[in-house]
């Protein structure tokens, strides 16, 4: 009997839609889900330079915390190797994920030029401009 709400649980992850459309109306929450897939979707599909964009885009605007989440993603998408190979691969990217790190430093120490600086020069090495 143990087994039964691990099974529905894994049900339920696997199909949330169908597990949940006896709880009001089906179609609202159908489309609810759809929703949220296509937003991890796009989240997933946002590259290291888009995301390092984002983050100079949010130290211009004087959002330091979006700023901050930003530089994390495109760190973590440049060192899970998710970022496009460019000439020098893998050093390129190593170099590009030290200065996205140096960003996130800047930032936490209320270092906003030096951050912009650090996200200026981790563009350049993936072969992206910095005024995009």
């Amino acid at each position: 009997m143990m087994r039964l709400p691990a099974l529905f649980a894994a049900f339920t992850l696997a199909m949330p839609g169908l597990a949940l459309a006896h709880h009001g109306d089906s179609q609202a929450q159908a489309q609810a889900i759809r929703e949220v897939q296509q937003q991890r979707a796009r989240l997933l599909a946002e590259s290291a330079p888009a995301q390092l964009r984002a983050a100079e885009a949010a130290l211009r605007a004087g959002r330091d915390a979006a700023a901050q989440e930003w530089l994390e993603r495109a760190e973590t998408r440049l060192l899970t190797g998710e970022a496009l190979p460019v000439a020098g691969g893998a050093a390129t990217l190593s170099g590009s994920a030290r200065h996205v790190a140096a960003a996130r430093a800047a930032v936490r120490g209320h270092d906003n030029a030096q951050a912009l600086r650090e996200i200026g020069a981790a563009l350049s090495l993936l072969g992206q401009s910095a005024a995009r």
